[in-house]
Order: C-alpha cells, then sequence, then structure tokens
C-alpha cells in the first residue's frame, strides 16, 4: 500500500524495498554493538521511553536507538527537574532519524563494513530481521554495499518536501506545497532531474 501510494501521488518507481520492523530496527543496531550519537541536552519521550539523563557522546543501545527514531513527543531538561516540549512532532522526528541514520552509517564503517567479509556477515545477520522484495537477492545488497565502500556519511544527502499544517476534521495534517522547489525535489527520485535540482 506504502508503494503503491508513493508511486500514485508522487510518481515516483519503487523499485526494490527493504522493510525493517521494530525488533528488526534493535537488532541490526545490535550487529553494530550499539550507536553512538552526541547529546547536548538531557532528553526524554514518556511515551516512547527515551531517557536521556547525561550530555556528551552516549552508545545507543537497541531499545535507546528505538526510543530515539520512534520520539514524536521530545522533551528536553532546562533546569533541574524542568522540562520544555521540543514541539517539533513528526518533522522533529524525520531530522533526528537522518542524523541517526548518519551515526548508523559511520558506526558501520568503524566496524569495518568496508571489508568484504565483515559485510557479509552483517548482511546475513540483518537479513534474518528484515524484509526484502522477492527480486532483491542477497548478492545484489553485498553488491551494493560494496559500491559504498567509500561512501562516507558526510555524503548523505536528505531532503524534506515544503509542506503546511491543515485539519481534516479534527485531525492535524501536513499537505504538500505546490512549488517548484518540491517538484525539482520529487524529479530526482522519479529521475528525471540530477541530484542538485533540489
Amino acid at each position: 500500500t506504502l508503494i503503491d501510494t508513493i508511486q500514485d501521488n508522487f510518481g515516483i518507481p519503487i523499485n526494490h524495498y527493504v522493510e525493517v520492523d521494530f525488533r528488526g530496527f534493535q537488532e541490526l543496531v545490535e550487529a553494530v554493538d550499539g550507536v553512538p550519537m552526541y547529546f547536548d541536552k538531557e532528553l526524554r519521550d514518556t511515551q516512547t521511553g527515551l531517557n536521556i539523563t547525561r550530555t556528551g557522546c552516549i552508545t545507543l543501545s537497541a531499545d535507546q536507538a528505538l526510543a530515539f527514531a520512534r520520539s514524536r513527543h521530545l522533551e528536553y531538561e532546562v533546569a533541574d527537574g524542568a522540562w520544555e516540549t521540543d514541539g517539533t512532532g513528526d518533522l522533529g522526528r524525520i531530522s533526528r532519524q537522518q542524523a541517526f541514520i548518519r551515526a548508523a552509517i559511520q558506526r558501520a564503517i568503524d566496524k569495518g563494513i568496508r571489508n568484504p567479509l565483515t559485510l557479509n556477515a552483517l548482511i546475513n545477520a540483518g537479513l534474518g530481521s528484515v524484509s526484502i522484495d522477492e527480486s532483491l537477492s542477497v548478492d545484489d545488497l553485498i553488491t551494493l554495499g560494496e559500491r559504498f565502500r567509500s561512501f562516507s556519511p558526510d555524503q548523505l544527502r536528505t531532503m524534506s518536501l515544503d509542506t503546511y499544517f491543515d485539519f481534516v476534521g479534527e485531525q492535524s495534517i501536513l499537505r504538500l506545497i505546490d512549488n517548484e522547489a518540491n517538484e525539482a525535489r520529487l524529479n530526482i527520485f522519479r529521475g528525471v532531474a540530477g541530484p542538485d535540482a533540489g
């Protein structure tokens, strides 16, 4: 359904997919022995169970990483015992997930993913926890991993579409802004524009 929605609404072809559920996400984090991230504030999200109780570099465990990646109701400590809501909701979660992906890629590199044997072991460990489409093979994943051997997390480019808040009844939603910038970004994924267009 998600693939159909993306293809029908945005005209973006989806050739392959990798589906990771919560447990699979945790197992991938465990496969690289946690993901280090830097925090300049103490954070919490009572709905996901996130509880970062100190600042500095912290290696997130599988449970902490999942709570961080799922957090939509983030709060940060502003004084002893006083907490303030982050207020960015889903958009903030997307930014945090992008930062997490960069950190996870760097962790995989640090753990030796550029070594073909390590890459193969990580892919095999991951395949037990993810679902892939029928036409995507383990060899395809290894080949893809090898093509990114010299890839740096700093090279990972992320984009967000311009949106505005709206309501359908009492439900808060985001609507896509009809502008040239969004069209240029979508055209990259449609394969009709280069990566510098957005």
